[in-house]
């Protein structure tokens, strides 16, 4: 229909077959010098959909807004629509764990210098049954003893090693627990021979121990020192009581070694 002073939008047919080539009446510049002007109906949609990579957002005014593309390795954060949009650069995918239960671990061969702890089967003093048993290491307060694991590296690890070392102590209420960790890394195609290899330099962590005996506590030990490891190697990880900086006067054990580090 014709479209006159006294025509009422509900009057109007409705527009379900729209062309670019089409014409919309609008209003230029409202707040400010308004202007009656017409436009296409492919220029109106050219602002409203993402062109050229850009981003179309709604700002907290409920106006929208435009964000041009970002660069390669660039990530989007948003933060509800309180604030502009905005890209950063990626800093990976967050962090991964391997969990090292001590019943993967194996014992060095107790030669001077590569004392091995001992692995026990604990038992809970709570009877009831069926009664809780799990598998633990026992270092000695006197000697720096070792467990060791081998693994390959997931393929999703990108860097920053950290040993977590999951302890309780056998009796002891004060002091500090000392841990350090040793890792040798072997790339598939090294030119070097793995009979001949060795771990890199220790690691170390420490920590209060807990006022209560048989709490649980975790020392943490950044791999500063990580053979140049990476995705897919064989990796076999040294894990020890390090007496030199250990004060607790009591024996420690071990229930479990996680691996963390950042991911791809």
């Amino acid at each position: 229909m014709a479209y006159t002073d006294d025509t009422r939008p509900e009057d109007l047919t409705a527009w379900t077959d729209s062309a670019a080539a089409d014409f919309v009446l609008g209003v230029d510049d409202p707040t400010g010098t308004p202007l009656l002007k017409v436009s296409t109906v492919a220029s109106m949609v050219g602002y409203v959909v993402t062109t050229a990579g850009d981003i179309l957002y709604a700002t907290a005014a409920r106006t929208l807004a435009r964000l041009a593309k970002g660069t390669a390795g660039q990530v989007l954060t948003m933060n509800g629509g309180a604030t502009a949009p905005e890209w950063a650069t990626a800093s990976g995918g967050g962090q991964a764990r391997k969990s090292l239960p001590v019943t993967a671990a194996h014992l060095s061969d107790d030669s001077a210098g590569s004392a091995a702890a001992q692995i026990q089967k604990k038992t809970s003093s709570d009877a009831t049954d069926p009664q809780l048993f799990w598998v633990e290491a026992l270092f000695d307060a006197d000697t720096d003893e070792h467990i060791y694991y081998q693994f390959l590296m997931p393929d999703n690890y990108a860097s920053a090693p950290i040993v977590d070392v999951y302890y309780k102590c056998t009796s002891a209420t004060e002091g500090t627990a000392a841990f350090g960790a040793q890792i040798a890394a072997v790339t598939d195609a090294d030119e070097a021979d793995m009979d001949a290899n060795k771990l890199d330099a220790a690691n170390v962590g420490t920590a209060t121990v807990p006022g209560t005996a048989g709490y649980m506590d975790v020392i943490s030990i950044t791999m500063t020192n990580a053979d140049s490891v990476s995705a897919n190697d064989f990796v076999i990880l040294c894990v020890f009581r390090d007496i030199s900086g250990d004060s607790v006067a009591a024996d420690i054990e071990v229930p479990l070694v996680v691996l963390r580090y950042t991911s791809t």
